[in-house]
């Protein structure tokens, strides 16, 4: 029986042996110091032996996935970048690997016809991370179970979270359709035969009010905000236009009118993703 060859840890090696030995590897060549030989035949069996296990990365895969939700959960959105560029690097690995494999392969063969010629000394390596990444390992097992777990809490907490905004958000809608039908009912009432300017300047005053009741709301989620502070820009540009009637500034209220018209429609389609339906149609 063949003794087993002395085991090194990778990073307790010079680092200018490593890089000579990892440069001379994955050019899938003989190294050009024959005393690196036996060490470029160990660190071509371990790219080969990383290389050939398939799940090696479902630990980071669990990690990034934990990422994500957490963002989701905490941030209240998600960024496509925390997904886009790690799929990009696995993807590129993917393609990577045979290429990979050949120069291993290649560097091994040459190396260990060197190693043999010159009757060297075999030596293993142990590269870092190894415990991580070995499907075999019990340290791999733990982190994947722990990852496991805090995945399915934050999912669990994800999905209590956007039940409970459902819910508070779908009641801030029903309070938000009061205030918008009392504000339909104030403008329906405004008398016939009033000026453009005072018809304006009365119909200013019903907005600010019902702007104010909406404020006392306390609106919370991004899509209520978004709806109040378009409905104080809406307000702007019927204070805005009540100047320009005041000037008889035709140019400028025609302005006024357009820009207003986008306004209402931006009001309306959050409204209508908010749920509140009376507000939607003002």
């Amino acid at each position: 029986m063949g003794q087993t060859p002395p085991k090194v840890k990778w990073l307790e090696l010079p680092r200018e042996q490593r890089r000579r030995v990892s440069r001379a590897v994955r050019r899938g060549r003989a190294v050009d110091d024959p005393r690196d030989a036996p060490h470029a035949v160990a660190f071509a069996d371990a790219s080969l032996e990383w290389l050939s296990w398939n799940r090696r990365f479902r630990p980071v895969h669990l990690l990034l996935a934990t990422l994500v939700v957490a963002d989701l959960v905490f941030a209240g959105g998600w960024r496509p970048a925390l997904l886009l560029y790690p799929l990009l690097g696995f993807g590129f690995l993917r393609l990577r690997a045979p290429w990979l494999r050949k120069r291993a392969e290649a560097a091994r063969e040459a190396n260990a016809e060197l190693t043999e010629r010159l009757a060297l000394s075999a030596v293993s390596v142990e590269m870092p991370a190894r415990a991580l990444f070995h499907p075999g390992s019990r340290f791999r097992r733990r982190v994947i179970f722990s990852l496991g777990v805090v995945l399915a809490a934050l999912v669990f907490l994800g999905l209590a979270a956007a039940t409970l905004t459902t819910r508070q958000t779908h009641h801030w809608a029903r309070q938000a359709d009061l205030v918008c039908t009392r504000e339909q009912a104030r403008l329906a009432a405004l008398p016939d035969g009033l000026s453009a300017f005072e018809l304006q300047k009365r119909t200013n005053g019903v907005e600010r009010d019902a702007l104010v009741a909406l404020d006392g709301l306390s609106p919370r989620t991004r899509l209520e905000k978004n709806f109040v502070a378009w409905k104080r820009y809406d307000l702007e540009l019927d204070v805005w236009r009540l100047g320009r009637i005041a000037d008889r500034d035709q140019a400028a209220i025609a302005v006024a009118v357009e820009r207003r018209r986008t306004a209402r429609e931006s009001t309306r389609t959050l409204a209508e993703r908010l749920g509140a339906k009376t507000c939607a149609r003002a």
